[in-house]
């Protein structure tokens, strides 16, 4: 009880405090400034997740950073095992990610600024126009150099075993040209998932070599779902 209650007090409190920077942030964004506070948000939004994993009591093994490539508009690939692999995601890697978070998430207060201070992108599953018109907006910010994130089995798998990837997931990245960066992380359903309460886990975070997606034909296109998704699967033992 005790690791649950410092868990959600680490992650609401900066949250909550550190709302007006977010949306300075946005604004500066909007008034294309956003360079002036990028290299914060990076660094405020990596060790407030680093912390609240702390509280956890978890390790986290990571393989593979060496394999990101120092460029910009990249899309991140990862399976979902758990609420927690976003804070995973902001506190291994070297850059800031986006994510395509659920329209629900609009409505929890100042958690909402932070989502989009991050570039991510509300999507609405139950309306195709909406949704097609969000995937169109995250292929934008991944042209304009802003790195994102694709969840393709489009909910948490609660377990070690991974779900199918959706049909359509991937075109963020194909129709944004960019790379690809699978990542599998292993053993994250265990700090809270299994028994709805947070507990230490062991988890592993391995980063794959990157797949580009430029000028790939139809038929790799096509294979591609399976082919990453194999990428993946193949460190969650």
């Amino acid at each position: 009880m005790m690791r649950s209650i410092l868990f959600y007090t680490a992650m609401w409190v900066p949250i909550v405090l550190g709302s007006p920077i977010a949306l300075i942030y946005i604004i500066l964004v909007k008034l294309s400034l956003g360079k002036l506070l990028e290299g914060f948000i990076h660094l405020g939004s990596s060790s407030w997740a680093k912390m609240v994993l702390k509280t956890t009591g978890s390790k986290i093994k990571i393989e593979g950073l060496e394999k990101i490539p120092n460029k910009k508009g990249l899309c991140f690939v990862s399976n979902h095992q758990s609420a927690i692999d976003i804070l995973i995601v902001l506190s291994v890697l070297p850059v800031t990610v986006g994510y395509i978070a659920k329209k629900q998430l609009l409505y929890y207060p100042f958690l909402n600024l932070w989502i989009v201070a991050l570039r991510s992108v509300y999507i609405d599953r139950g309306n195709v126009k909406k949704a097609l018109r969000s995937i169109e907006k995250g292929i934008e910010f991944i042209k304009k150099g802003n790195s994102m994130i694709i969840f393709p089995e489009g909910t948490r798998s609660k377990s070690d075993t991974m779900g199918i990837f959706k049909n359509g997931s991937l075109k963020l990245a194909t129709k944004a040209e960019a790379t690809i960066i699978p990542l599998s992380i292993s053993g994250s359903w265990h700090a809270w998932e299994e028994s709805l309460r947070i507990n230490p886990a062991d988890i592993k975070f391995t980063i794959h070599e990157a797949v580009p997606t430029k000028n790939i034909s139809i038929e790799e296109r096509k294979a591609l779902g399976g082919r990453l998704s194999e990428i993946i699967c193949s460190r969650l033992a």
